[in-house]
């Protein structure tokens, strides 16, 4: 257990970081893939989509000619790719720089910006992730706060998505959206909903429980039919 004067720190350090940041407009979509098998997935027909793998970084990609624009993004090895032909699907190869390559065939749809996350449940990180290797928890709770906010995929991170909408108080609705794993620990996002008739108020200590570093809520106070973002850092469970 962590004692109650580092909790604070940690707590005082997360709200610092985490005010101001507004989301991002990227809808996200999860994909299983595995190496030499094909996958298929839903891209902006007019905007872009973005591709990651949820562990690792794209090497290298081939598509034919005419059928897909892309660009790379050298420092997250990320894609951005949108179709140059709208109403027909389009096959695209990727080659993770650990030498799995991933076959994807990609519909175009009304929809705006994608995000693909490519997750291969046969690759798992086996060290501890870049945040966590920083020189002092609270860098860490900082670190982990920031790619939080922003939506950021670090390469040695694995994400989930949840959906799971979990018991709070009386008159609010607490959806667990997504959760970024590392080897230790585990950043989660949650929305917090308003669904009763008077105003709801929230402070970060409710939300504290064994094993939970840092607790962030955008904001404290929610007006009936509003929503804020909960950011919560926590050590890893043995059985995740």
């Amino acid at each position: 257990m962590i004692p109650s004067v580092i909790r604070l720190r940690l707590l005082a350090t997360s709200l610092l970081v985490l005010g101001g940041l507004t989301p991002p407009v990227w809808a996200l979509q999860v994909i299983p893939v595995r190496d030499g098998e094909t996958a298929f997935a839903r891209i902006a027909a007019d905007d872009l989509t973005r591709i990651a793998l949820s562990e690792g970084r794209i090497q290298s990609w081939h598509a034919l000619k005419g059928r897909l624009a892309i660009e790379k993004n050298p420092r997250t090895g990320q894609l951005y790719v949108r179709p140059l032909d709208r109403g027909e699907p389009v096959s695209l190869f990727l080659t993770a720089e650990s030498g799995a390559t991933y076959a994807l065939t990609l519909q175009p749809v009304d929809a705006p910006a994608e995000s693909l996350i490519l997750k291969d449940p046969a690759r798992r990180a086996e060290k501890p992730s870049m945040a966590e290797q920083a020189d002092s928890r609270q860098r860490m709770v900082k670190d982990l706060a920031l790619m939080m906010a922003a939506d950021r995929l670090p390469p040695d991170m694995e994400l989930r998505e949840r959906g799971e909408t979990l018991r709070l108080w009386q008159g609010s609705r607490f959806v667990h959206q997504r959760s970024w794993l590392g080897t230790a620990v585990v950043a989660d996002l949650f929305q917090l909903s308003n669904t009763g008739n008077a105003e709801l108020r929230v402070a970060e200590a409710e939300l504290f429980r064994p094993g939970v570093l840092a607790v962030g809520v955008e904001n404290h106070a929610l007006n009936p039919g509003e929503t804020t973002r909960v950011f919560v850092i926590r050590q890893r469970e043995v059985d995740e």
